[in-house]
């Protein structure tokens, strides 16, 4: 026992200067003549999101880039284009996969930016990563300080129920702060809301067993994401079961913490509570959960993540044509914060669910699949 536990304590140990060394090499500062050129802060370079605006964003930074030994992908010249390209398939990252049904679904050549903070590198390890700005002038520290929390402790970046997609690397240039993640190939919004005929309604319940399991693991953080919608989860190949046996099952990332809050353990828990919006009033375009419509705002962010999924879920999955099922999410969305399920509930709901189901009997197409893919 004693051997074991010298060899557990070495491994973690060892794990943890990594994590120290290069899981999370920030380079700089780095003071350069083009920082006045570059938006002032979060809303101006998110609003810069295509065609000439966006390459006037990103071009300036491509020798700073290089010399951190990173490449920027090229810019499609299409007025309005979010697409960037590359030319080459980069080598394995442990992240994204080829289906086993659709050997050309690895969409590595191209990647769409969802607005003007995001851009793609290809690494001089030959793989790929997402480039996101994270902080300027300090707006955005708060964002840095969760992400690097979920990203390195030990154990729990070791635990298979930790879904973060784990920040990298972070660069510096003055007061700026880059954060890079490992390229994936899919969106679960894809996977989920436009569902392949190959693709089973037991593929898309094990995702989303999968989506419960990240927010059940950071509310037992403390940590609240309040912008828990499918494009937020991204899948490293979507599963097409019915097409082809597959022994493996995509895992599910989960993404984008900028309007993540997190609680100290000393915090009573009736008190772990958010007065203001996730995103500001004018930009906040998101489904507005009862609690977030109140003109004085003071609601429970992890009660929000409940309804936030049951909106997604009564989207896309509300109709299986199995009972139990379809009965699982309304009551995500009920009125009262304080009658919803927690998101553990639900799983552990979901789970029952799935153990006690032949597989058989959910090898079927999903009433809303399309022949899309």
């Amino acid at each position: 026992m004693d051997t074991v536990w010298v060899r557990l304590r070495s491994y973690q140990d060892y794990v943890a200067e990594l994590v120290r060394d290069s899981f999370f090499s920030a380079s700089g500062p780095v003071n350069s003549t083009f920082r006045h050129d570059l938006p002032p802060d979060y809303v101006t370079w998110s609003a810069r999101s295509e065609g000439d605006q966006y390459r006037s964003l990103w071009e300036p930074l491509r020798a700073f880039f290089q010399k951190e030994g990173f490449t920027l992908w090229e810019h499609d010249k299409a007025p309005g284009s979010s697409t960037l390209y590359i030319s080459t398939l980069p080598s394995p990252n442990g992240y994204a996969f080829r289906s086993l049904t659709w050997p050309s679904s690895l969409p590595r050549y191209t990647f769409e930016h969802v607005n003007g903070r995001q851009s793609a590198l290809r690494g001089s390890n030959n793989q790929d990563y997402v480039v996101s700005v994270l902080s300027i002038a300090g707006s955005g520290n708060r964002v840095i300080r969760i992400l690097r929390r979920l990203s390195s402790e030990i154990p729990d970046i070791l635990l298979s129920n930790n879904h973060i997609l784990p920040l990298v690397k972070e660069i510096v240039l003055e007061d700026i702060v880059f954060g890079l993640f490992p390229m994936l190939s899919r969106n679960l919004q894809v996977a989920i809301e436009m569902p392949s005929p190959s693709t089973s309604l037991e593929d898309l319940l094990y995702l989303v067993m999968q989506v419960l399991e990240a927010i059940v693991y950071i509310h037992s953080k403390n940590i609240a994401h309040r912008d828990v919608f499918f494009e937020n989860f991204l899948i490293e190949w979507i599963p097409s079961s019915l097409k082809k046996l597959s022994c493996t099952r995509p895992r599910v990332y989960l993404i984008d913490f900028e309007s993540a809050v997190e609680f100290s353990e000393d915090t009573a828990p009736d008190t772990r509570l958010c007065n203001d919006l996730p995103f500001p009033d004018d930009m906040y375009n998101r489904p507005r959960a009862p609690e977030l419509t109140e003109v004085s705002l003071s609601y429970c962010p992890f009660r929000l993540d409940v309804w936030q999924l049951g909106h997604s879920l009564t989207d896309t999955l509300a109709i299986t044509g199995i009972p139990e099922v379809d009965a699982m999410w309304g009551p995500m969305m009920k009125t009262n914060p304080e009658e919803r399920p927690t998101a553990q509930e639900v799983l552990e709901s979901l789970v029952q669910f799935m153990r006690k189901t032949p597989p058989k009997d959910l090898h079927l197409q999903h009433p809303d699949s399309d022949v899309w893919l």
